[in-house]
């Protein structure tokens, strides 16, 4: 016998998104801003022979996260064909990234999603300030300056 019921997936709150956080980053920083935003603020390495960056993410229920690499470690973003971001800005040194297509939903917990999404996303940045081929994969969007 078939059941046809439609589970549905448990929504995560900001608190468990939190603490998720800051249970597998333990030096990072995380805070809930008002009642809706959630702010992570880390420093990831993609490899033992890469350069550290710093990463916050963004997160407000029901939208998806918004995760920026910032700072100096940032290289050749005036280059046209920066790749895989959502925005750039050359004068604060900052990069959105691009690490969704639809593949996140609020009963995913950005710990294992965002983050190692992130991290992944670096390491294939260094190759590509190597080679000049991004070997990521994933649509790209137009970058925005």
């Amino acid at each position: 016998m078939v059941n046809n019921y439609n589970w549905k997936k448990k929504k995560l709150t900001l608190a468990e998104q939190f603490f998720a956080l800051k249970q597998a980053y333990k030096d990072s920083t995380c805070f809930i801003q008002g009642h809706h935003t959630l702010i992570w603020r880390g420093q990831v390495c993609p490899s033992p022979l890469s350069n550290t960056y710093p990463v916050e993410i963004r997160y407000s229920l029901g939208s998806r996260p918004i995760v920026t690499v910032y700072g100096d470690n940032i290289k050749k973003i005036d280059d046209p064909d920066f790749p895989h971001v959502f925005h750039k800005n050359e004068k604060t040194n900052t990069v959105e990234l691009c690490l969704s297509y639809g593949d996140f939903d609020s009963s995913m917990l950005i710990a294992d999603t965002y983050v190692p999404w992130a991290i992944e996303w670096l390491y294939y940045y260094e190759i590509w300030l190597a080679t000049g081929e991004w070997r990521g994969g994933g649509i790209h969007p137009k970058s925005k300056k």
